[in-house]
């Protein structure tokens, strides 16, 4: 399967979301399976997934 790479920018989240709500929420993706790697070089939290689920 292709590799894809997911940005997600920090002004995506809401205000009061910090550096640790971010990771908390990409944390579960992993727990999914969702996620391989994760680096943060702000103001990005770059994700490389394995497949793309919508977020709701």
């Amino acid at each position: 399967m292709k590799q894809q790479i997911l940005f997600l920018r920090e002004q995506d989240f809401t205000k009061d979301d910090t550096r640790m709500k971010i990771m908390h929420r990409v944390r579960w993706l992993r727990l999914m399976g969702l996620i391989e790697t994760i680096s943060i070089e702000s103001p990005w939290v770059i994700c490389k997934v394995r497949k793309i689920v919508r977020l709701r």
